[in-house]
């Protein structure tokens, strides 16, 4: 046997099998920093810090690895989100910014659906409707168990104003259920919000209240925006005390301005309906009081009030009464 030989090659297969167990390591590495940005994406509701931290983990991941489809795809979410990454800063628009990024994914892996739904999703941004659907009927074909395909053909259905067909897609988000993923269960909580837009449908009850209960149920416990979002239909419909139990528990997951302003008209419109009614004034003042500490305009307040149900103009000299 020749021994130099032996130990030569054995010394070539010990390096391969070192290279080979620090680029798998690598990649384990790379994924693992994605999968952090996915999740402060995934999780961002108004959260400035969220979209900051996968800003930083996202070039980093693409600093160790251009071949990597899903970091340019959670890249590609960070942008239209309001945020960046540093390879991108000379890229003002952000439409082109997202359509940049989400080439780069498809470069790589031109058959990745999730590619293909935010390439409709940008798109839309640029009113590029033909292209919008004919991204989403690519994505497709790669499979309809994605809850943002469903999203995505809702909004080009809302688009042309054809709502029937919207609701047929929202409907079909709702009947995938939560889902396991946050991803999932995002997109599942939104199509509860837009279908409580749409009226019930001929011998079927109003289901308000039992979306917005669901909704606030499966929304994730920093996204504030869902139960402003109900608090403000309550309001349209003059159901006022669901409107003041939302907007109340929507600012106690983030202070913001509209859910303030749903508060204060919920508030209003409850004191209203109190003095119209002949019940104790005291409560109504309570109300009153609580809704002036607010300190929002008044014309804001009104504005919002007019549209407040069906006893919108019974209240409405009320409400000019009330609101300072």
């Amino acid at each position: 046997m020749n021994y130099k030989r032996f130990i030569v090659a054995a010394a070539l297969i010990l390096h391969a099998a070192l290279m080979c167990h620090s680029a798998v390591a690598a990649n384990s590495e790379g994924q693992k920093t994605v999968a952090e940005a996915k999740f402060l994406l995934d999780t961002y509701y108004g959260n400035g810090g969220n979209l900051q931290r996968a800003s930083v983990l996202l070039n980093k991941a693409l600093a160790r690895s251009e071949r990597d489809a899903e970091a340019y795809i959670q890249a590609a979410r960070l942008t239209v989100m309001g945020g960046h990454i540093d390879r991108e800063d000379d890229r003002t628009n952000t439409a082109d910014a997202y359509h940049a990024l989400l080439d780069k994914a498809l470069a790589i892996d031109p058959r990745n659906q999730k590619a293909h739904i935010l390439k409709a999703e940008a798109y839309d941004l640029q009113k590029d409707y033909r292209r919008e659907v004919a991204e989403l009927d690519k994505a497709k074909a790669y499979g309809e168990s994605d809850p943002w395909l469903w999203m995505g053909y809702a909004r080009f259905s809302e688009r042309f104003d054809d709502h029937m067909s919207a609701y047929h897609f929202y409907s079909k988000v709702e009947a995938l259920g939560p889902g396991t993923s946050l991803e999932h269960r995002r997109a599942y909580v939104y199509a509860l919000d837009h279908l409580a837009d749409f009226g019930p449908a001929p011998g079927e009850p109003f289901r308000l209240k039992e979306l917005a209960n669901t909704a606030r149920r499966e929304r994730h416990p920093t996204d504030a925006w869902t139960l402003g979002n109900f608090a403000e239909k309550f309001v349209y419909h003059g159901m006022f005390d669901d409107a003041i139990v939302f907007s109340r528990e929507a600012l106690q997951t983030m202070n913001y301005g509209a859910a303030r302003l749903t508060l204060a008209a919920a508030l209003y419109g409850k004191a209203a309906l109190l003095i119209v009614e002949g019940k104790q004034r005291g409560d109504a003042d309570r109300l009153i009081s609580e809704a002036q500490k607010l300190g929002l305009n008044r014309s804001d307040i009104l504005a919002r009030l007019e549209d407040s149900g069906p006893q919108a103009d019974r209240l409405m000299p009320t409400f000019r009464q009330i609101v300072k």
